[in-house]
């Protein structure tokens, strides 16, 4: 099915509803319906619609794989937009929904999207997951950016969301370029081994970069985060051009296995400031003003 430039407001139900799925929705307008705005039971291609204010589901819900531009969903009752597997958004807005803003399967990406104010999280995909340029601010209930496995996050802004800023599963993830700022839980946070540049990382509730095994840290700033600065499980771990500041419930670094410091600043800690494995190797670090041990 194609839709183009439909409009379906204030109706009993949903807006568009379609059982054909791979349909085509081009500058469509779904607002103030009691259900969904749109809903297809299949693949969808969105470009240019816009579903706000549906009063008891989502803005947009695509039951198979969506692929979604210049899309907006605002204060909808549940997610903004739900899609399955393989899915891409791309330029989307979703604020102030009743649930998640931004909501995809495995093996999904978000470029250049926004997600402010939603009740759930603001973009999430559950399996694998690419974010680039996006935009989770002020979403109460969840993660700023989640993905369920592997993730790659280049030049994205995560501040103010009630858990994680930024969460990936297991595999090897990359953090690049982020400002990850006044979530409620850890700054980010990655279940296995993964790579961090230019990071900046300030004033969370948890643990500001949090990994489970081998990982490289490069040109990164910590301040006023709830717990340690940055903390690694396991492994071997690379830490260049460093600065941490008051970690207010853990130590500057904790590396679990062996390491090399090179450029490392830690102040502040409420614990040890760096606490490495054997075989380790420090050159050009200071340690001040800790609680415990400088190193």
């Amino acid at each position: 099915a194609s839709f183009t430039n439909v409009t379906a407001n204030s109706n009993g139900a949903n807006g568009l509803y379609d059982e054909d799925g791979t349909s085509t929705f081009d500058n469509c307008t779904a607002n103030s319906n009691t259900g969904d705005g749109i809903y297809t039971a299949g693949d969808g291609t969105f470009s240019d619609c816009t579903a706000n204010n549906n009063a008891s589901g989502r803005g947009i819900w695509c039951d198979g794989a969506g692929s979604f531009t210049s899309c907006e969903t605002n204060n909808n009752f549940s997610d903004g937009i739900y899609a399955s597997d393989g899915s891409d958004f791309n330029g989307c807005n979703a604020g102030g929904n009743g649930g998640d803003g931004l909501y995809a399967g495995g093996n999904s990406t978000f470029s250049g999207c926004t997600a402010t104010g939603n009740g759930g999280g603001g973009m999430l995909a559950t399996g694998t997951g690419d974010f680039s340029g996006c935009v989770s601010t002020g979403n109460t209930g969840g993660y700023g950016l989640y993905c369920g496995s592997t993730g790659t996050f280049f030049g994205c802004t995560s501040g103010s969301n009630g858990s994680t800023g930024i969460s990936a599963g297991n595999g090897s993830s990359t953090v690049d370029g982020c400002d990850v700022t006044n979530n409620g839980g850890a700054g980010v946070s990655v279940g296995w081994s993964g790579t961090f540049n230019s990071l900046t990382i300030t004033g969370n509730g948890g643990t500001g970069i949090s990994a489970g095994n081998s990982s490289t840290f490069t040109d990164c700033e910590l301040g006023n985060n709830a717990g340690s600065g940055i903390s690694v499980g396991q492994g071997t771990s690379y830490f260049t051009d460093i600065t941490i500041s008051n970690s207010s419930a853990g130590r500057g670094i904790y590396n679990g296995g062996t390491g090399e410091f090179i450029n490392v600043t830690v102040s502040g800690s409420s614990s040890d400031g760096i606490y490495t494995g054997a075989s380790t190797s420090l050159n050009n670090c200071s340690s001040s003003d800790n609680g415990g041990y400088g190193i």
